[in-house]
């Protein structure tokens, strides 16, 4: 996240700015799911500000990270290397949208249909079939599956997910780590270095 878009965001949030390779990571397995220097919200800290504002006795479930782009978009974004309980992904989005309400963070519902997008990154090697069509097992059939979806320019996603978007939420992905790398880490960073390259030189003319 770059500095413009820091600026952008509610001071209870700039305070918990931090690599994104480090609020992925899985302290349990000592892994991460994604190696990038980008900066993002540890999403999971502002739950702590909210219940204190609020008096809520209990932790709400959180996104991992919230990310800004240079188009003004938001993302939320949850990294689950282990096991996915598809009620729980849902009930995480909803209680990250309300204390984004509740905070006044985020003025409406419609501001998060128009630019809030929730990304999924998941292990690719534990879920390496659809979750949506548990008829396709890893093989034949999941290979011609994902043909189609290649040709068709479609995009598979998974656990329920796709209820959500244009209803709470502008878009969904789910992404493998590979998948996420390319499709959005890759993008962010050139879309970052391209700015920091700008402002350098509008240093150095000044």
């Amino acid at each position: 996240m770059t500095d413009r878009m820091e600026c952008l965001l509610d001071d209870c949030l700039t305070v918990h700015l931090k690599e994104i390779r480090k609020i992925c990571k899985d302290k349990t397995n000592n892994q991460v799911m994604c190696k990038s220097n980008i900066t993002a919200v540890d999403f999971d800290k502002i739950s702590r500000k909210y219940c204190k504002k609020k008096g809520v006795p209990s932790f709400p479930c959180t996104a991992d990270a919230m990310y800004i782009s240079m188009n003004g978009q938001w993302y939320l974004i949850e990294f689950k290397n282990g096991d996915i309980n598809q009620l729980q992904v849902h009930r995480k989005i909803y209680d990250s949208l309300i204390m984004l309400l509740e905070l006044e963070i985020m003025k409406d519902f419609q501001f998060a249909r128009n630019n809030i997008t929730y990304i999924l990154v998941y292990n690719s090697k534990k879920y390496g079939i659809d979750t949506e069509r548990p008829d396709l097992e890893s093989g034949s059939l999941k290979k011609v599956y994902d043909y189609t979806l290649k040709r068709a320019k479609e995009e598979r996603k998974l656990f329920g997910l796709y209820k959500l978007e244009n209803y709470l939420l502008k878009e969904v992905h789910t992404y493998t780590e590979m998948e996420f790398h390319d499709k959005f880490i890759e993008p962010m960073e050139i879309e970052e270095q391209i700015y920091n390259v700008g402002r350098m030189d509008d240093k150095n003319a000044d």
